[in-house]
């Protein structure tokens, strides 16, 4: 859980919470993870879509924390085994485009949370790093799953790449998995993460889209196909990787430098608030349809 910022208050969104344009137009309402109807806006800058959330009191970090604090409850080594073993299936997944593990394959986990793609990356054989804002989830990360403190740092995603400037140019993965949604700033901390990437490396991404499970404060903005498109183009990657038809309602993508020997794959970046409206329903139906 990679989590800098406070959540959004404002009653009246003025500006996108991606791209920080402010061009951004109300297109929809929709209910949120307690069923409230809450005001969505569309960017027409990099096509983010950003809830306009009421006022929330209570802390995002401490929401969050508390949230994962309750999932460790009931850990057992099986269980924890389990974790391990899915993330390990994540990172298979995308072996046709990552650099085999070995002690010369760098990977990065940025916003580790509950660190068990950490510990995958690891048991894998890659020499992989992370970083956790959140102090009690680092700690029991640590012990859960036995990662040494030089591992999992304890610090903001700015801060570990800035601590690890001298491996700019040769990192070969850099996972941000359900975590750029959680920035403030998350086109800054893109572009310091592309500095890191070797010619061969590729960023991994995953996050929510837009549905009601997913729409509370923590989560600044939802991607859609158009956004990855203005996010690659603005970072000067390729996009080779999406997929946003899944019935959890996650996307996911990888994006790389032109070197990547993977080409790019086609996407359509549609700016309007009309073809906005259009693309939800789609993705959507497509989900329903595959699953």
């Amino acid at each position: 859980m990679e989590q800098e910022s406070k959540p959004v208050v404002s009653q009246e969104l003025t500006s996108c919470n991606c791209c920080n344009s402010e061009d951004v137009v109300p297109i929809l309402k929709a209910p949120d993870f307690e069923m409230a109807p809450v005001q969505i806006f569309h960017c027409k800058n990099c096509a983010a879509l950003c809830p306009d959330y009421p006022e929330v009191v209570e802390d995002e970090i401490s929401r969050q924390t508390s949230f994962h604090e309750e999932f460790w409850k009931d850990e057992t080594p099986e269980s924890l085994a389990e974790l391990v073993a899915g993330m390990e299936a994540v990172v298979d997944f995308y072996e046709g485009i990552i650099k085999a593990p070995g002690e010369n394959t760098i990977a990065y986990d940025i916003g580790s949370g509950r660190g068990n793609l950490l510990a995958a990356l690891l048991a894998k054989g890659y020499d992989a790093y992370g970083c956790e804002p959140s102090a009690e989830l680092s700690h029991r990360a640590r012990a859960a799953f036995d990662l040494p403190g030089d591992r999992l740092i304890t610090t903001s995603a700015l801060d570990f790449l800035a601590q690890r400037s001298e491996e700019q140019g040769r990192v070969n993965i850099i996972f941000l998995w359900h975590v750029i949604e959680h920035f403030e700033n998350p086109m800054e901390i893109l572009r310091e993460a592309v500095k890191s990437l070797a010619p061969d490396g590729v960023l991994i991404c995953q996050g929510p889209m837009l549905s009601p499970g997913y729409v509370y404060p923590a989560h600044r903005f939802f991607h859609s196909e158009s956004n990855i498109a203005w996010i690659a183009r603005e970072l000067g990657l390729k996009v080779i990787f999406l997929d946003g038809f899944t019935k959890e309602r996650f996307i996911s993508f990888a994006l790389a430098k032109e070197e990547h020997p993977k080409p790019g794959i086609d996407t359509v970046f549609l700016t309007s608030p009309e073809d906005a409206v259009g693309s939800l329903y789609y993705t959507l139906s497509k989900a329903l349809a595959n699953n």
